[in-house]
């Protein structure tokens, strides 16, 4: 038996009789955090410019928001898109934004000015996510039309069109090498993908529910996925030959749901983060499983989730009854 198997075998007995991690942790404070207010509907995705100054937002009131990080202030809305505005992604170099929306459209901004540039059409049902390769030549993208997609960013032709996974395709990302691309669906599989040709190279079972949301680690040696609906669900898995490292089948959920709408590693490495329709968020070690910290009672369920450049920052949008944008100072909990 490997020692990642034994690490989360002896770590899931524990969350038998402890399904949401209470005995697992002292009663903690969470980290100091403020908020931001504006959005009309669930703040669906957040992400910071490569400076760290500026948050951008979007929702499903069809807005994109771009905030003063330090300020708070509301610095302008982008209200090009029809529809709830499911990704927003920025370039390696900072240069642009990418954004895609219900109404099937993915805008490729001026990330500077925030003008649109132009407009890549080609998915026939919402874009869930999008992603820039590492060398921003290429956008992946991924809908609710069953297909992962890679454009041409100068362009804007359409390159590759896969329909491998056989329901809704609701997360993309790339690794940190760029050669491989990982994608999660409803179909209940992990997708990986050749980065450069848009090929298959394998498809990992072992969620029991719809995948709502994936990542790979800063070193691009795990990956870990999250359920919903039914299912409360975390999976660990090795990137390199996709055995499963840790099934937590109970990893969230309570009276408000269960369902995982976000998931992501901390920048260097040290938490996997997820965060639940149960409105809680939870730091889990990526090495031996366990639950480090957790932020809960949240006021709704958290829809998106990203982390400053440093790290130190994390941000989260809130959806269900509450539209609001909290930011949490971490950097105790990186030491």
């Amino acid at each position: 038996m490997s020692r990642w198997l034994s690490s989360c075998i002896a770590f899931c007995l524990v969350l038998v009789f402890n399904p949401f991690g209470k005995l697992l942790l002292a009663d903690e404070p969470a980290p100091p955090s403020r908020n931001l207010s504006g959005h009309d509907g669930s703040v669906l995705d957040v992400a910071f410019t490569h400076d760290g100054k500026t948050l951008v937002s979007s929702s499903r009131d069809s807005k994109i928001k771009v905030w003063d990080v330090e300020t708070g202030e509301l610095k302008k809305t982008l209200t090009n898109h029809t529809a709830d505005v499911y990704t927003i992604a920025f370039s390696h170099d900072g240069t642009l934004m990418a954004s895609g929306s219900t109404d099937t459209k993915i805008i490729l901004w001026d990330a500077a000015t925030f003008e649109p540039i132009r407009t890549l059409e080609g998915h026939t049902a919402a874009v869930r996510e999008a992603e820039f390769s590492r060398d921003d030549k290429t956008l992946a993208s991924v809908g609710e039309d069953s297909t992962f997609r890679l454009w041409d960013v100068a362009t804007g032709e359409l390159k590759v069109t896969r329909t491998d996974q056989t329901k809704k395709v609701k997360s993309v990302a790339y690794f940190p090498d760029g050669k491989t691309i990982m994608t999660v669906s409803h179909d209940l599989t992990v997708g990986l993908y050749d980065a450069n040709t848009g090929e298959p190279k394998m498809f990992l079972k072992g969620h029991k529910d719809v995948l709502e949301d994936g990542a790979v680690s800063p070193d691009g040696g795990q990956m870990f996925s999250g359920s919903g609906t039914d299912w409360g669900q975390l999976i660990f898995w090795d990137a390199q030959t996709g055995e499963i490292l840790c099934d937590l089948e109970t990893a969230h959920g309570n009276d408000y749901g269960k369902e995982i709408d976000s998931v992501a590693y901390t920048p260097d490495g040290k938490y996997a983060v997820s965060g639940s329709k149960d409105r809680s968020i939870k730091f889990w070690d990526p090495k031996t499983f366990e639950l480090k910290h957790v932020i809960a009672e949240n006021p709704g369920r958290i829809e998106s989730m990203s982390f400053s450049p440093d790290g130190k920052t994390m941000v989260v949008g809130f959806g269900g009854t509450d539209h609001t944008i909290r930011m949490w100072d971490i950097s105790a909990w990186l030491e």
